[in-house]
């Protein structure tokens, strides 16, 4: 009896000590560094429900499943192969933890729960008045574009990084004096920012959470292109789409615009293209598009390939041809359309219904970027409705 009340009462404190909104705490997993980043976490593990979530400037990171076992706590990401795994005591009190992502081999990052309310820190500065850009360059001459506005809360700015891959997701940060403190956890990837925003000397550092350091300064603005549409070509290889051969030269595709988008499941600008491109499949596939996903991994394993589109499938709700394509390589999947560059992920290629190449976007800016990801939605669509079969 004794033993009943006192898992009742363990339970009762448990449940209390998760009342709250709490902070997650991530750090970077690099002996030496003390860097982290704090993020509002809501989460209670006896009412497990799908509006579990940590919040990352305006995103919301959802637990797909949150469960208790032994003396431990367990929280899995929804869209991503990521599981938090913390300590617990009697007293319903949670200790430092880790997290872990099964498509980054022997990765192990340390995080750990606070039972406080998420807070500010008191001296933030505001950054100066209204949306301003900056050009970086790091990670191997990489050009980003940064564009800072605030956010719904005082203060605090959410940050949008676009690069040749796309946006970066979901970020936030805030000033002190012209220090810029920013940080990002999209669900697949945590990185901090720091630097000083100083009239003609901006520079600091990217940290990811492997502990890799890249400086970055401004540099002068250089516009990198794509490909132009006259040099990249329909893939002439045969493919295999659940377990029989598919090739977009079939006499069933003949005549019909195609949509193409290379993704992978490790990319979470892929995911992001995914959720903006549903309301397209839907609207046109019933006037003659044919939308399809060439699946690009980075292990060369049949099964791990397969299992990855079967995960995508489910957790994205792609419901539309996803076609495995080998691995991302310096030349894949660039070679595929005849392109002799390393294309990023993702990109998304439109052909006419003569299957002549009319338009190629590389990377994919999503909502968090504003008038950008709008601007993209219009242009699609009157492209879509140019080539479709009324």
């Amino acid at each position: 009896m004794h033993k009943i009340l006192l898992c009742i009462i363990w339970g009762i404190n448990f449940q209390v000590a998760f009342s709250q909104n709490h902070i997650l705490r991530l750090y970077i997993n690099q002996s030496g560094r003390n860097d982290s980043a704090d993020f509002p976490l809501h989460i209670d593990p006896m009412h497990i429900a799908s509006n579990q979530y940590i919040q990352c400037g305006e995103g919301k990171i959802y637990f797909h499943k949150v469960w208790l076992k032994n003396d431990s706590l367990f929280a899995e990401i929804r869209d991503f192969p990521v599981l938090f795994r913390f300590k617990w005591d009697h007293s319903g009190t949670l200790h430092r933890g880790f997290w872990t992502h099964a498509l980054k081999a022997g990765f192990r990052g340390k995080a750990a729960i606070l039972t406080q309310e998420y807070h500010l820190p008191k001296n933030i500065t505001h950054a100066p008045a209204g949306n301003f850009n900056v050009i970086f360059m790091f990670k191997k001459m990489l050009l980003t574009k940064w564009n800072f506005f605030p956010s719904k809360k005082e203060g605090l700015y959410a940050i949008s990084i676009e690069s040749p891959s796309g946006d970066f997701g979901h970020i936030q940060g805030y000033f002190i004096k012209d220090s810029l403190f920013a940080y990002s956890f999209n669900g697949s990837g945590f990185f901090i920012i720091k630097g000083r925003l100083q009239q003609h000397s901006e520079s600091g550092i990217y940290i990811t959470e492997t502990g890799s350091v890249y400086p970055w300064k401004k540099i002068d603005v250089v516009h990198s292109t794509p490909p132009h549409q006259d040099l990249f070509q329909l893939p002439v290889k045969e493919f295999h789409l659940e377990n029989k051969k598919f090739s977009y030269l079939h006499d069933s595709l003949k005549g019909r615009p195609l949509v193409i988008h290379l993704l992978g499941s490790w990319c979470h600008n892929c995911r992001d293209e995914v959720m903006a491109l549903k309301e397209f499949v839907r609207a046109y596939s019933g006037r003659g598009v044919f939308f399809s996903a060439l699946v690009v991994e980075k292990q060369n394993d049949t099964a791990h390939i397969h299992e990855r589109i079967r995960f995508i499938k489910n957790r994205w709700g792609i419901f539309w041809p996803a076609i495995p394509s080998g691995i991302s390589t310096k030349d894949q999947p660039g070679d595929l359309f005849g392109i002799k560059k390393e294309l990023p992920y993702p990109t998304l290629l439109v052909f006419n219904k003569n299957h002549e190449p009319v338009y190629i976007h590389e990377g994919f800016s999503g909502p968090a970027t504003g008038e950008s990801f709008e601007k993209w939605k219009r242009e699609f669509h009157d492209l879509l409705e140019k080539i479709s079969i009324r």
